[in-house]
């Protein structure tokens, strides 16, 4: 079911915005979200909607599903 949920929420790729890409090369679901919103430059507001608009989730929603797949993955 989780993974039907993600694949509803992940939209064609038709080129990402070059920040969210740079984000999520090497995404640790334990950093902090300011740490990503400063390597970016963008203000955090506007950040966190390009990233919500390239990926279909926020950033921190983004980690904790990672977060859950890997703890499924290690169960």
């Amino acid at each position: 079911m989780m993974e039907a949920f993600l694949v509803s929420c992940v939209r064609p790729v038709r080129g990402i915005h070059p920040a969210v890409a740079e984000s999520l090369v090497g995404f640790d679901p334990a950093a902090r979200v300011s740490e990503l919103v400063r390597r970016s430059g963008y203000s955090h507001r506007v950040f966190i909607a390009m990233f919500r608009q390239e990926v279909g989730l926020p950033p921190k929603l983004y980690a904790r599903v990672l977060r859950f797949q890997r703890t499924l993955e290690r169960l």
